[in-house]
């Protein structure tokens, strides 16, 4: 391999090393306190809806990520269960949210009732 040393090249490399720094280090993640129950939450909330890696989830997980937002109808309800899977062990941990009325794919009067609303909220906390 042919190594040619210049000042130019040798500069142009320092001056890039600050940002790339900037890059490696980690995101500060601010929290604020959820309404009146005084529990902390992350400003930012972890959409789950199109999330196939249960990596990724462990990952926003660790890297202060505490709430986390999902619905049975993401991914006709593998969604729920993938999110179940990565933060098995660190529920109490976390602050999860769920839709439990999804307007697009249900007739709307089977959406209206209570019975459905608290069946699909049942469904969605055993994931």
């Amino acid at each position: 391999m042919d190594f040619k040393s210049s000042r130019r090249g040798f500069l142009s490399s320092i001056a890039a090393l600050p940002a790339a720094e900037a890059l490696a280090a980690s995101p500060t993640v601010r929290y604020v306190k959820l309404g009146k129950t005084g529990l902390p939450i992350t400003k930012f909330v972890y959409g789950s809806m199109i999330t196939s890696d249960q990596m990724v989830v462990e990952r926003a997980f660790d890297m202060g990520i505490n709430c986390f937002a999902t619905s049975r109808d993401y991914q006709n309800g593998n969604n729920e269960r993938l999110l179940g899977a990565a933060l098995k062990g660190r529920r109490d941990k976390v602050i999860l949210s769920t839709e439990a009325i999804d307007m697009m794919w249900r007739p709307k009067t089977e959406k209206e009732t209570t019975e459905y609303v608290l069946n699909n909220l049942n469904v969605s906390s055993r994931a």
